[in-house]
């Protein structure tokens, strides 16, 4: 980036006329609030022909540019000097490297949990079971009968509903949950005692007076 004033500009335009870059704007270049005018070249290059430039008419389009470029550049510099020390450290052996914490990043092993995880979708059924006093104690026999079987006009609002598939077996799926105790090993060296020969301790024979 660079600053170049209005008046040479103005005579670039009245040297070249309308092949100046700049006579499109000329308008906006007389009528700018500051001076010099901050010129870069045209990093996307739309056009292909790879001679474009880029011209801030306004002071707050010109600060907007400094700072991004002056952000850039400050990035690229921390960038930059994070890489040494980044190659640096991993020229240390591992017992001289400092290691930071960071936070815990999932990679998609919380979904596996979830579906491994044996949850209820719904709330628990209350069945209320009745029988007179007289059946108490009794043999009972339970059975499995469709609802539309059981239905009784004088007793119930609301006529059930015929499942077609009552027989029909659901799919099952079986999980598993493995849990693997955490062991810790553990040892005890024991130093044996210092080691001494064997000593044999010889007594000379009294002579007895005969």
């Amino acid at each position: 980036m660079t600053y170049v004033s209005k008046e040479k500009l103005l005579k670039d335009m009245q040297f070249r006329g309308a092949i100046s870059d700049f006579h499109p704007i000329k308008e906006h270049i007389v009528n700018a609030d500051y001076d010099p005018l901050l010129l870069r070249s045209n990093n996307d290059d739309l056009y292909g022909d790879g001679n474009n430039y880029e011209l801030a008419t306004s002071r707050t389009a010109a600060e907007i540019w400094e700072f991004i470029d002056a952000e850039t550049e400050r990035r690229e510099q921390q960038a930059e000097s994070a890489a040494v020390e980044q190659k640096g450290a991993k020229a240390l052996p591992p017992s001289k490297r400092s290691w930071a914490a960071r936070p815990w990043q999932c990679l998609g092993s919380d979904a596996e949990l979830d579906e491994a995880a044996v949850t209820s979708h719904r709330g628990p059924c209350v069945l209320l079971a009745q029988q007179p006093r007289r059946a108490f104690h009794q043999t009972t026999n339970l059975s499995d009968k469709d609802s539309s079987e059981l239905w009784n006009s004088s007793q119930m609002e609301c006529r059930p509903f015929k499942d077609p598939t009552y027989d029909l077996r659901r799919l099952e799926l079986d999980m598993a949950v493995q849990a693997v105790p955490v062991t810790q090993d553990l040892a005890i060296q024991a130093t044996p005692a210092r080691v001494s020969p064997l000593i044999d301790c010889m007594h000379n024979l009294e002579e007895l007076p005969v």
